[in-house]
């Protein structure tokens, strides 16, 4: 038998964050350690799924979007912050303010951040200005 199941953009990226969430190392790190989660639109599902909160507007925990169009901005007023849990707690910080989490980060820590792109070898990209 054979089925084929098709995805919103949004069931995706649930599924794909319910997934990360249930990782043990991200278990490990959420509980025990440091793990960064950056902005992101699967990862503000992934935040989700962690928490059990919801982030009242998804879109605004990027920086920007990529579509067949355009690469675009997203607006700075209201944009949520990259998220850091550690040792039960949650800090939210720009790019700049996660340097000392960065430096006390081990082998057991994680950092979330997702792709824009998947090249035909599955390496991984983002744009970077």
């Amino acid at each position: 038998m054979k089925a084929q199941v098709t995805l919103t953009p949004a069931e995706g990226k649930r599924l794909i964050a319910h997934c990360v969430a249930n990782m043990e190392a991200v278990r490990k790190a959420y509980r025990e350690g440091i793990l960064v989660v950056a902005t992101g639109t699967t990862n503000a599902y992934l935040v989700e799924e962690l928490t059990g909160l919801e982030l009242p507007d998804k879109g605004m925990f990027t920086a920007g979007v990529v579509t067949g169009e355009a690469a675009s901005i997203t607006v700075a007023e209201g944009r949520y912050k990259h998220r850091v849990y550690e040792g039960g707690s949650m800090v939210e910080c720009t790019t700049g303010e996660l340097v000392p989490f960065l430096a006390r980060m081990g082998p057991e820590d994680v950092f979330v951040k997702g792709a824009n792109a998947i090249d035909p070898y599955g390496d991984a990209g983002i744009p970077v200005s």
